[in-house]
């Protein structure tokens, strides 16, 4: 079933699953079943099979959940965690809340991210890289970035997808200046950044007209950290219209 849905045929996947003799919550069928629909774009039917389930775990509500989520149906994915809580009684996880904030985004919707973080906090939610993560995202594009900076600053753990969405959405809101400054931080705490991360600060190089700086960045991601610019988000880079003038530089 796996094989077949990350191929991108569902109807396989379905025959596969039809086939089965023995089907249950707890060996992960119906959820693999739910999300590769949900991966092919199947969502009326991953909402039917969902519906079919004889029983239903954190796993397979937050599958579905998700899959709302990240197709633009954020309102149904919010009627399926009320169902969560008054219905089936089943105790969210960090998962089920980082695809509700992802809803708060589609929505633009400070306030329910601000609901969904409050939900996490008094439920005892460790602040980790995948929740503190999907929370700066959430509070810098629905246009809190001193929250995002907020969740970033009491973090005791960040990864690179961490430290790329603060650097990412400080550039955004114009502020590349902090974008650079927090740059240098994440190579003094050793985490590596990849070419998403390098995105961000030469995009932030370009708001600020920062020539020069974009240059020496330039040839630290290919030269310490290897990274060519033939990946797809440097090259959409490279060959935009803000670019011009440090092309022609970087020919000098």
């Amino acid at each position: 079933m796996d094989l077949f849905f990350k191929c991108g045929d569902p109807d396989h996947g379905g025959k596969v699953f039809d086939k089965m003799r023995v089907r249950n919550v707890v060996s992960g069928f119906w959820t693999t079943m739910i999300s590769g629909l949900v991966a092919c774009g199947e969502l009326d039917a991953a909402n039917l099979v969902f519906e079919q389930m004889p029983g239903r775990n954190v796993v397979s509500w937050t599958a579905i959940i998700n899959g709302y989520s990240r197709n633009q149906w954020p309102n149904e994915a919010f009627i399926l965690f009320r169902r969560i809580l008054q219905v089936d009684n089943v105790k969210p996880n960090e998962y089920t809340l980082v695809s509700l904030l992802i809803a708060c985004t589609e929505l633009r919707s400070l306030n329910l991210g601000r609901r969904i973080h409050d939900f996490a906090f008094k439920n005892g939610f460790d602040l980790g890289v995948f929740l503190g993560t999907a929370l700066i995202d959430m509070y810098s594009k629905c246009g809190s970035l001193e929250d995002a900076k907020r969740v970033f600053d009491s973090m005791d753990v960040k990864g690179t997808a961490t430290w790329n969405s603060i650097i990412t959405n400080l550039r955004v809101h114009g502020r590349g200046e902090e974008a650079l400054n927090l740059f240098e931080q994440m190579e003094a705490a050793n985490v590596e950044p990849d070419a998403v991360t390098f995105v961000g600060v030469l995009c932030a190089c370009v708001r600020t007209n920062n020539v020069t700086g974009a240059c020496r960045y330039f040839k630290r991601m290919t030269e310490r950290y290897g990274i060519c610019p033939n990946a797809d988000p440097i090259v959409a880079w490279l060959n935009s219209a803000a670019m011009p003038t440090f092309q022609m530089k970087l020919s000098l």
